[in-house]
């Protein structure tokens, strides 16, 4: 958490000193909007022969569909947003079908609780439900056309897990946000009931991205304009399949980069 922090703060600082700047400061202003945010991947890619017992390779992934609102500060050449999002994160273990009808977090019971925690054991994939804080920096280029400004877009974000749940054989749990009292080894059906098994704070989901994209300013007046950006983003693997594919698998598995699509629409305010 304290490095998550202080990385933060230096990037804010950078963008202050691009801000100062001479002519940076030109055209600052405030908004608000919406935006929806979709990321395919972050997952393990392992050898299946490892617990398959033949050359057979798994891929899993950690979908991640989100839509939420944001705030941002604008000056000539960045931005700055800080965005509330709600998300749901749907796993898959692909290339193998030696794993029947079973169906992550919906197989109901203690079995079906059992083989979810094995899976985000072994594999690092858990169906959930969360809240999400995003911290954005971007770096843009405008190009005046009239009332429309047109602008390339590059920068980095931070994608931090808050809250939310998980389903266990078919029930959810929730994250309390610190780390509990059970390590897993004992687990039992009150354990699963409350959560306890979870060796990882909430935020080990939480991860860093790269952003690319485009972004259309159309004035209304002097005070007022409409913005939207199509930005494609690509996340870093979290902490915990990190830690998944060292602790687990000796480094025998790679995790996955993120990918997908982030649209942002918002009204802005000229200062």
């Amino acid at each position: 958490m304290k490095k998550t922090v202080l990385v933060l703060l230096l990037a804010v600082f950078i963008a202050m000193g691009a801000f100062a700047q001479e002519g940076a400061m030109e055209g600052m202003s405030f908004g608000v909007g919406v935006y929806f945010d979709g990321s395919y991947g972050n997952g393990l890619k392992i050898d299946g022969k490892n617990i398959l017992g033949n050359s057979e390779k798994l891929e899993t992934t950690n979908d991640n569909i989100s839509i939420g609102g944001f705030i941002f500060f604008d000056v000539k050449y960045a931005e700055i947003s800080i965005g509330l999002a709600y998300g749901e994160i749907r796993p898959k273990i692909d290339g193998s079908d030696k794993f029947g009808d079973y169906k992550i977090g919906y197989s109901e019971g203690m079995f079906g609780a059992l083989l979810d925690v094995f899976a985000l054991a072994l594999f690092g994939v858990a169906e959930m439900d969360i809240w999400q804080l995003n911290f954005s920096i971007l770096g843009k280029y405008p190009l005046k056309l009239g009332p429309l400004a047109l602008y390339p877009l590059v920068g980095m974000d931070y994608n931090r897990i808050i809250a939310g749940t998980m389903r266990l054989g078919g029930e959810k749990v929730e994250f309390e946000g610190k780390k509990p009292t059970g390590d897993g080894s004992t687990l039992g059906e009150e354990e699963v009931e409350k959560g306890e098994w979870y060796e990882k704070e909430v935020s080990a989901y939480s991860q860093f991205g790269i952003l690319a994209g485009v972004g259309l300013d159309i004035s209304f007046g002097k005070k007022m304009y409409l913005r939207v950006q199509g930005l494609y983003n690509l996340r870093l693997p979290n902490e915990f399949q990190t830690t998944v594919a060292k602790e687990v698998w000796n480094n025998k598995a790679k995790p996955n980069l993120g990918h997908g699509p982030r649209i942002k629409v918002g009204v802005g305010f000229n200062l």
